[in-house]
């Protein structure tokens, strides 16, 4: 999808207390290889352990901002779905318009050809009489 950069003001916060944590992970872990090297068994983490690392406010903080930025994620997606319909609705309208006005001029001049072939045929009598009485006198 999208990378996800922490807030600032946040980020600096967590990454600064993460960075604490790690640091403190790697001093223990040192600890335990150095202390390998002189004893053969290492000891078993207790829940008093796990509980001093606290990993689970730092995760819980960290979801909140990734849901966050999701919610920003699918938020513009859907904005630029909205921008694109209403971009694809006012080309309808355009083009209905056009359309309209097509037809009104073409319904002008089908009005003006039927008034120009009613003339074209009084006229034709007309002529026609014309030619009769000629033909008559």
């Amino acid at each position: 999808m999208s990378t996800y950069k922490l807030d600032k003001a946040v980020s600096a916060k967590d990454s600064t207390s993460l960075d604490k944590k790690i640091e403190n992970l790697v001093r223990a872990k040192e600890k335990i290889e150095k202390r390998g090297n002189q004893y053969s068994f290492v000891e078993p983490i207790t829940k008093e352990d796990l509980a001093k690392l606290n990993f689970s406010e730092d995760l819980t903080q960290l979801k909140a901002i990734q849901r966050e930025r999701l919610l920003e994620d699918i938020s513009n997606l859907l904005n630029e779905k909205i921008k694109e319909l209403e971009q694809k609705e006012r080309e309808s309208k355009q083009k209905e318009q056009v359309l309209s006005e097509l037809t009104a001029a073409l319904d002008t001049k089908v009005n003006q050809l039927e008034s120009t072939n009613a003339q074209l045929q009084v006229e034709k009598k007309h002529s026609e009489e014309l030619n009769q009485s000629l033909k008559i006198h």
